[in-house]
């Protein structure tokens, strides 16, 4: 799983149960509760320990593993653009939250000329990324290169690079 992605644990107790204690208790709104709602940013072993009115005590625990994520796993820029069409239109950085800006975004043509450059943009916004015109008039079907600059939330940043066609 990701960091930050949530996590239901429940608790199967066969009969009643008198007191539920988890070890760590990060849900502390539920802590009698045989359920927790929680967020790890990192792996962790969780533990519950049961008791029965009668005193009988059961164990489990269960380690959930945290994947930690590349800089860059999170940020997605598309191949091909249709300008015009209802889902694909725009060509655009898309990225996960630990991505705060981009920094850069340019689109060459064939020659290498920037057609398209956007400084210090949002992520995730179409409206700031590139529509397929050259100087206001469509761009001809073809590929284009791509180069963009990100800014992760930790202060580093990644040059991507690439191509994107754009399709009519």
């Amino acid at each position: 799983m990701s960091p930050g992605e949530v996590v239901v644990l429940q608790a199967l107790v066969n009969g009643p149960a008198d007191t539920l204690i988890w070890e760590p208790l990060l849900d502390s709104l539920q802590a009698q509760s045989g359920m927790q709602h929680i967020r790890p940013e990192e792996s962790v072993l969780i533990r519950l320990r049961v008791r029965s009115p009668e005193g009988c005590e059961a164990f489990d625990e269960v380690f959930i593993r945290v994947r930690a994520v590349e800089p860059g796993a999170a940020v997605y820029v598309p191949n091909v653009i249709q300008p015009g069409s209802a889902f694909n239109d725009v060509f655009t950085v898309f990225a996960g939250p630990d991505v705060e800006r981009v920094g850069v975004l340019r689109i060459f043509d064939r020659w290498g000329s920037i057609i398209f450059e956007a400084l210090d943009m949002a992520p995730n916004d179409p409206s700031e990324g590139w529509d397929g015109r050259i100087r206001g008039v469509q761009a001809p079907p073809g590929v284009y290169g791509y180069q963009a600059v990100v800014r992760f939330a930790d202060g580093r940043e990644k040059v991507l690079s690439g191509d994107v066609t754009v399709v009519r």
